[in-house]
């Protein structure tokens, strides 16, 4: 856990899960308790929710941006502008 989540966290003993969450460790069915209580963990604590949210942007939804640009033959900033002046409908 980077030290600024740590210094922020509500509960560092179930923040520390952190890392074993984001490399999927959490997901073996014999960690089941430690996956809920982490889960619960991630409810209360916005340092850590931030935290795997920034992992997820980076390591998941970038790469996809990024792909997405090569295919349009864009790059990823007028992409990303395109997408931000797009008006959306979040309703529903």
């Amino acid at each position: 856990m980077p030290d600024t989540v740590q210094e922020k966290c509500i509960d560092v003993a179930f923040g520390s899960l952190l890392r074993e969450a984001i490399s999927g460790s959490l997901n073996s069915e014999d960690r089941d308790a430690d996956r809920q209580a982490f889960e619960k963990h991630m409810r209360k604590c916005t340092a850590c929710r931030e935290e795997f949210v920034t992992h997820l942007a980076e390591t998941k939804v970038m790469p996809v941006l990024e792909d997405v640009a090569r295919q349009k033959g864009v790059t990823l900033e007028d992409l990303l502008e395109s997408l931000r002046n797009t008006p959306r409908n979040i309703d529903n």
